[in-house]
């Protein structure tokens, strides 16, 4: 395995070579594929208070009016 050293001296595994944490990140923070699970993750973020109702509530009207 090839090791890259940077200029702050930060050691690095080469892109292609994701850690576990990175793997196990990826699969559980997947991006939304439609505009359904971009809503239900809306949904969720609303719920877990990282945004308020009147936040989910713009946001989706602005997904209604890019829908038209």
């Amino acid at each position: 395995m090839e090791l890259q050293i940077h200029m702050n001296d930060e050691i690095t595994k080469p892109s292609h070579q994701k850690s576990w944490l990175e793997r196990l990140s990826h699969t559980l923070l997947r991006e939304p594929k439609d505009r359904e699970q971009l809503l239900d993750l809306l949904r969720d973020s609303a719920e877990r208070q990282v945004i308020d109702r009147d936040d989910l509530e713009m946001l989706k009207g602005v997904l209604e009016v890019s829908e038209t």
